[in-house]
């Protein structure tokens, strides 16, 4: 929370770590996963993982936090997926607005049909579900209200060049200004110094996520 400094929630980030290559990030093996559909299993795996988690750094903060994670495409448009998650839910005893997904803005613009029907489950369900990376797509900001989700998480590349364009403040400005209108909630992703952080409480933004705050670290480091 960038006014009070009080740590809303957390992102999972997958890693592997491979015993020849060592650390590996998503993009050096989800293609793989979702092309022989390990991404099924692997996601419900890490949802299990994830809300453990969520109840450990519940504990050490003192009160709820959100955790946030990542839903493929594979995974949003398989039928099985959503009832799998929903199980694994109900048995961690974690309340559903305390479990937020990512969903890739590619989504909307490939499967946008498709898409919308399982998305309004997860909001029915009372889960926050957020556009990762906003601002970069092809999908017009217009068409937002017509979306089943209520949180844009502003893509890092305009909070990054914050400092030295114009264009890239008037573009935040632009995204505040119409998520306020249609009450969305957003999180600007990738902040990274002060400057940022006084901008993006200038214009009303919230909430922030970077390496400000902290770089990525091991779930027993938090």
């Amino acid at each position: 929370q960038i006014e009070t400094g009080k740590i809303l929630g957390f992102e999972t980030m997958l890693r592997w770590n491979h015993p020849r290559k060592g650390m590996l990030k998503p993009a050096q093996f989800m293609q793989y996963a979702e092309e022989t559909n390990l991404i099924l299993p692997l996601g419900e795996w890490a949802l299990k993982d994830a809300l453990e988690t969520q109840k450990q750094l519940s504990e050490r903060c003192g009160y709820p936090v959100t955790v946030w994670m990542n839903v493929s495409e594979q995974q949003l448009l398989d039928p099985t997926v959503l009832r799998r998650f929903e199980r694994v839910i109900d048995e961690s005893g974690v309340p559903n607005k305390y479990i937020a997904f990512d969903i890739s803005e590619d989504i909307f613009i490939n499967q946008s049909e498709l898409a919308i029907e399982p998305l309004k489950s997860l909001l029915k369900q009372g889960h926050s579900v957020a556009i990762d990376n906003f601002g970069v797509g092809e999908k017009p900001l217009g068409n937002l209200k017509q979306l089943p989700v209520n949180t844009l998480k502003i893509h890092p590349t305009f909070i990054q060049r914050i400092e030295r364009s114009e264009k890239d403040r008037k573009i935040v400005q632009t995204i505040m200004k119409i998520t306020r209108d249609l009450r969305f909630g957003v999180i600007a992703v990738g902040v990274e110094n002060e400057q940022q952080k006084a901008f993006l409480h200038q214009v009303g933004c919230l909430v922030m996520q970077g390496n400000l705050l902290s770089e990525p670290m091991n779930k027993e480091d938090i």
